[in-house]
């Protein structure tokens, strides 16, 4: 179950809880950290059938994205560019 973050951009803390492929990404608009929507690529098989990502010949079977990717929040519906989802860290002087 997806829970709802109500924290406005001011309260919303530094730090997330995710440590992998979110670690210091959370949802611009609305803090959102659980999961991101991305345009992203990846080598398909593609024939008269239709694709297979698992195919035979498919031999490299990443998925590439970067920080110019569409990105949306399954949560507020934000969309922008991956970038965006980028924890900014406040300078203490």
């Amino acid at each position: 179950m997806l829970t709802t973050c109500r924290l406005s951009r001011s309260s919303m803390p530094l730090w997330n809880k995710n440590v992998n492929c979110l670690e210091s990404k959370r949802c611009p608009k609305c803090g959102y950290d659980d999961e991101i929507i991305v345009s992203a690529m990846m080598r398909v098989s593609l024939t008269d059938d239709g694709t297979d990502p698992y195919g035979d010949n498919v031999h490299q079977n990443d998925v590439e994205y970067n920080d110019d990717s569409y990105a949306k929040c399954p949560e507020c519906e934000y969309e922008g560019k991956l970038k965006e989802w980028n924890i900014k860290e406040e300078k203490h002087e």
